[in-house]
């Protein structure tokens, strides 16, 4: 129920922040298509597809379905759904009932990032989703998280994004975060950047096996990225990041991550991507806590306006 009363107040805002006489575009449909491996045999795959009217408006739909050894589930969503994307803000809100292996959910997200100056921002971040593990899925939890972000840009080169909120499980865990990015352009005429990552949780009911959940987890990553264009119409984006994670503040453990990227440029009026993945953080997922472990993400995003 509490649940349930968030996104009641989220929709709340999104109407009321929704620009009623906001310019029109054109409307377009969009889909994306994402699967994830893990080395605990823990695979997911969504397909979502929607449409959007001139006016922001529209719905999504969402198959999912979870894979492991000897079990699978299956799930099904629809959302309205509303979109606005402007100078001095960003607007983005899906919602609407998930059904995953027979447990019913109210499930979706909103974005809302408010550009208060051109080198300031600042935002909330609210996501509602089944909890994607075998435990999570079999019990029907649900988790909730509730973030505010903000982002300033202190020189032409220097930049800082922060969030920091907190995530509620339905099985009672509670789960303070806090997370930044700090970004330095190298070199800005080749694409090249440095940044630093770090992040912070505690759970208040750890280790209760549902899925991963210690006492607190801390972690601190120093990585290059690269950007280009490799032609008129597609971009090529390479990070690579490493560094050390603190388990229950005793139990430390070396991470890394990669992830390259073949998109369309900004300018472009249809809209891809297609994004790899790889990294041995079980922290940032729900299912393992393995000093062995690796996660695998492969997606693909498209829109297409609709003239």
């Amino acid at each position: 129920m509490r649940g349930n009363a968030v996104f009641v107040g989220a929709l709340c805002f999104w109407l009321a922040a929704a620009p009623a006489g906001a310019e029109e575009t054109s409307p377009w449909v969009h889909g994306r298509w994402y699967s994830t491996h893990d080395t605990d045999k823990f695979d997911e795959t969504r397909i979502l597809a929607g449409y959007r009217f001139a006016n922001g408006l529209g719905f999504d739909a969402l198959a999912m379905h979870y894979h492991a050894p000897g079990w699978s589930a299956n799930g099904q969503g629809l959302r309205a759904a509303y979109t606005r994307k402007t100078v001095e803000r960003e607007i983005d809100v899906s919602f609407g009932v998930h059904n995953v292996r027979g447990h019913q959910l109210f499930a979706g997200s909103l974005d809302y990032l408010e550009r208060l100056t051109p080198d300031s921002a600042l935002g909330v971040s609210l996501e509602r989703d089944i909890v994607n593990s075998v435990q999570g899925i079999d019990k029907g939890l649900s988790s909730t998280a509730l973030m505010l972000v903000a982002e300033h840009q202190f020189t032409p080169r220097f930049g800082v994004g922060i969030a920091a909120g907190s995530t509620r499980f339905s099985d009672g865990n509670y789960r303070p975060i806090l997370r930044a990015r700090w970004n330095y352009e190298l070199a800005p005429e080749y694409g090249v950047s440095a940044y630093l990552k770090n992040r912070y949780y505690e759970n208040t009911r750890p280790y209760l096996g549902n899925y991963y959940a210690p006492e607190s987890l801390h972690e601190l990553s120093l990585g290059l990225a690269w950007r280009t264009a490799l032609s008129d119409y597609v971009v090529f984006t390479a990070e690579a990041d490493g560094g050390q994670q603190w388990v229950d503040r005793t139990d430390r453990r070396a991470i890394w991550s990669t992830r390259l990227a073949l998109q369309s440029p900004r300018r472009a009026q249809i809209q891809w991507k297609i994004a790899l993945e790889v990294s041995n953080n079980a922290g940032s997922q729900f299912d393992s806590d393995s000093v062995h472990y690796r996660y695998y993400s492969l997606g693909a995003y498209l829109l297409i306006p609709l003239r």
